[in-house]
């Protein structure tokens, strides 16, 4: 347990590093960086276009600034100049910016370490419809970082965390393992039929499907994992047989008796 809470724990340390180079095609449009600077990467950045670019007070510019700083990306490394940055955008709603602070304080980066207040962080950012602060509250509901551990309220948190953004696999996948982890195995089935529905030609899917369906006796559902996996993979031995098997349960012993014979 404590092996997947420091591993989701980093994951949010790494958030303030990577959002550097996501932004960078907006970066372009706002002028902040010069042909200069992208061609010369040894390059310091020129103190009066800093001031410039912040005296537009635009949200984005703000945050990337303050994770230029929080990473010594072009500028030397400053937490308390970065954490500054970050609360002007922070200000203005700008839901990375809350996340990166909702980070500094969770790990201590110049504030003092504060659990409730980087909570405090992250909610601001899921209120205001942000997956990832939707995600990170999820994480420590699961594991009661700074707050009530509380495992349903948890799952719910990655289910919407997936329902604002639904490209976020990682909220899904999380709520189908903290499910299956307190063997809530109904839950875990609807989550694992939604990654199977949004990525159909996933084999690893479809085998956790199949494994769930089978334990909640919903064999049908079974067959249908059974058959997705002979469609992506192809025909084996073992599915044949796990078909067969499958086939007996519901009474169906002709069939059953026909894999089983084809399977040898």
């Amino acid at each position: 347990m404590l092996v997947l809470a420091s591993k989701h724990i980093s994951m949010k340390k790494s958030y303030l590093s990577i959002q550097l180079w996501s932004w960078m095609n907006a970066v372009v449009s706002f002028d902040l960086y010069t042909k200069k600077i992208i061609k010369d990467k040894k390059s310091k950045y020129d103190d009066k276009i800093l001031k410039e670019q912040e005296a537009k007070n635009d949200p984005r510019v703000l945050n990337l600034i303050g994770e230029m700083f929080f990473n010594g990306d072009y500028v030397d490394q400053n937490y308390a100049t970065s954490a500054s940055y970050f609360e002007k955008a922070a200000q203005q709603d700008y839901t990375s910016a809350l996340l990166n602070l909702g980070i500094m304080y969770e790990e201590g980066y110049f504030f003092p370490q504060d659990l409730k207040k980087a909570n405090e962080f992250f909610m601001k950012a899921h209120e205001l419809g942000d997956d990832q602060g939707t995600y990170f509250i999820a994480v420590n509901l699961q594991y009661g970082h700074g707050i009530t551990q509380d495992i349903n309220k948890s799952i719910d948190f990655y289910l919407r965390a997936f329902e604002i953004n639904p490209q976020n696999f990682k909220a899904l996948e999380s709520a189908m393992q903290v499910s299956l982890s307190v063997e809530f195995f109904d839950k875990a089935e609807q989550v694992c039929r939604k990654l199977v529905q949004y990525n159909p030609n996933n084999s690893s899917y479809w085998i956790t499907y199949k494994q769930i369906t089978a334990y909640n006796k919903n064999y049908k559902k079974t067959l249908l994992a059974i058959s997705e996996l002979e469609r992506i993979n192809g025909e084996s031995t073992s599915l044949k047989l796990e078909k067969s098997a499958i086939l007996q349960e519901l009474n169906d012993i002709e069939n059953a008796i026909k894999i089983l014979v084809e399977a040898h």
